[in-house]
């Protein structure tokens, strides 16, 4: 029981210690509205919708820079790798969690923001109500009675609040996931009004409507007046005649910290981003296979990539904004200065690639074997259609090094990532001593697909057994239909032979192979690394946190670009 609430609490530590803050930040706000005698005449005036409006704003100020955080790519990359150097494994799953967190923020300004301007509705009302003139410097009213409506359109906070309001609405209509399936491009587009909304945000307090008491020392808040009224006796608390009246002031508002701080970083990456990515990247060659997979070969010079890592492609042939993540399938290394790069054409993007590769080199298009339609070298300089490269990135299968057993998990062209981490620990012996074992699970519905990798599944399987540890490495692949090609399969397996014993029909039966890993592996970190739909990805994290209950150690990771 107290093991299984370690692992929740460790699970769910990145909300946990959001919770806090925005807790913190919330109340130590409420706080010092509440027992600040400077506030007190506004709080006399608006009552408790001043509290909750100052409080709720304060948790939208720090949420607004946060949630910018996650989306600076190249800063998140660069935290990863210096949290990879000093072995910090919190840190570590906390970048991973980015993505997460960002809707965490992203949801934390939602609600707040609501709050906020439910609060701001209740302040126009009591500033109607209790208007009083001797108090005119802090009332927002002209007079008593006034419609509250034309207090919140009639003024700066309430036109710059009703536009803020109609963002977070068009923003959220367009990133429920159902919304993004139908159109990603829409969902980009609109996600930039984020920028205007900062810029909002920023606009909002400058008309100064909210003021606070300068004057406390000389005029204690609630204390008679020589112009005193009956209706006056609402803000009288202390029994003591002050002979000078309160001033007052505009907020000290520090909103425009947290936006221009928040506005520098992303500036930052931002710019970083456009230099790099239009640095020029040669497409030295590309593959075809039958199974709708292409295979791009990249030069670009200074590149430098991790395994695991994935980078954005666009094609300005195609489309001048759209650019689209890809896993890197080969990282360079000190003998190969390329990188490759795997994508499956099931979208109109990598639909229009194909035909853009095909109608520009159709003469060099050569026939090869069963598994591969076309194959074309490329001359160096393309001047009519390059494709610009935007990376790397960093991603959560980095993490492959950081466990000694290893499960990879990956469904159709999500062996990606797994292909560059073996291409690495090929060549790398000293990573691959260090570790215990890795387990490959690869799930193809055509076994066409596994002639994508089947050259360097073979050659990884074939170093394993030259270090006398033929353990070390184990892989499966699984066949999904049923009705293969007898002839296909009879090809693959006189290619190549290795996989032959190794390929199976069928689904995996999960619940006994996590049954084997769970008793063989019961005191070692086990790493859960998952790539593929997300019926598959729901699926074994469920899993793994099921037996996670019953003793083990299993970190789930898996990635998502959508």
């Amino acid at each position: 029981m107290f093991r299984g609430v370690l692992l929740l609490l460790r699970r769910h530590s990145l909300l946990i210690i959001w919770l806090m803050v925005i807790t913190y930040v919330f109340s130590s706000s409420y706080v010092r509205h509440l027992t600040d005698p400077k506030y007190f005449y506004l709080r006399e005036m608006l009552g408790i919708s001043l509290l909750l409006s100052r409080a709720s704003a304060s948790v939208i100020n720090i949420s607004c820079f946060m949630v910018i955080i996650p989306v600076c790519r190249s800063f998140i990359t660069y935290i990863r790798v210096f949290g990879s150097k000093i072995s910090a494994k919190c840190v570590l799953n906390w970048i991973d969690a980015s993505k997460k967190f960002h809707i965490i923020c992203a949801f934390t300004i939602l609600f707040a923001g609501y709050f906020h301007t439910i609060a701001h509705v209740v302040n126009a009302f009591n500033f109607s109500s209790h208007y009083n003139k001797n108090f005119r410097d802090i009332n927002a009213a002209n007079f008593q009675g006034e419609d509250p409506l034309n207090l919140i359109t009639g003024s700066v906070p309430g036109i710059t609040g009703i536009l803020m309001v109609i963002i977070l609405f068009i923003l959220t209509a367009a990133a429920v996931r159902p919304m993004r399936n139908i159109s990603y491009d829409l969902f980009l587009i609109t996600h930039h009004l984020f920028i205007i909304f900062l810029i909002l945000l920023l606009i909002h307090p400058m008309s100064g409507i909210l003021k606070e008491q300068v004057n406390v020392n000389t005029h204690i808040p609630g204390c008679k007046m020589n112009k005193s009224s009956r209706e006056n006796q609402r803000f009288l608390s202390v029994d003591t005649t002050c002979t000078e009246m309160p001033v007052f002031v505009s907020y000290n508002s520090w909103i425009w910290l947290w936006i221009m701080s928040s506005l520098f970083v992303y500036t930052i990456d931002v710019t970083y981003r456009f230099i790099r990515r239009n640095e020029h990247a040669n497409l030295l060659s590309f593959h075809l296979y039958k199974c709708d997979v292409i295979s791009l070969k990249f030069l670009k010079p200074d590149f430098r990539a991790n395994p695991g890592q994935y980078v954005f492609l666009q094609c300005p042939r195609i489309s001048t904004f759209e650019w689209h993540p890809f896993s890197i399938s080969q990282c360079p290394s000190s003998t190969d200065p390329t990188f490759t790069v795997h994508l499956r054409t099931t979208g109109d993007w990598t639909e229009c690639l194909k035909e853009y590769l095909i109608e520009d080199n159709e003469e060099m298009l050569i026939s090869t074997d069963a598994h591969e339609i076309r194959m074309s070298y490329l001359p160096s300089e393309q001047p009519s259609g390059k494709i610009l490269v935007d990376g790397p990135y960093s991603s959560c299968f980095e993490n492959v090094f950081q466990h000694s057993v290893s499960i990879c998990i990956a469904g159709g062209i999500g062996l990606t990532p797994f292909a560059s981490v073996l291409s690495y620990l090929r060549i790398d012996m000293e990573n691959l001593t260090k570790i215990k074992r890795i387990h490959l699970l690869w799930i193809g519905r055509e076994i066409e697909i596994f002639y994508c990798f089947a050259e360097l599944l073979t050659e990884m399987f074939e170093t394993v057994w030259q270090l006398n540890q033929p353990d070390k490495f184990e892989f499966l692949l699984y066949v999904t239909k049923i009705e293969i090609c007898d002839t296909v399969l009879n090809t693959l397996q006189e290619s190549f032979p290795v996989l032959k014993p190794r390929i199976q029909l069928g689904r995996p039966k999960w619940h006994h192979l996590f049954e084997q890993w769970s008793s063989i592996y019961k005191k070692s970190n086990i790493g859960i690394f998952c790539c593929g739909s997300k019926v598959l990805t729901d699926e074994i994290k469920t899993l793994s946190h099921c037996y996670n209950s019953r003793g083990c150690r299993f970190s789930y990771y898996h990635e998502e670009f959508s």
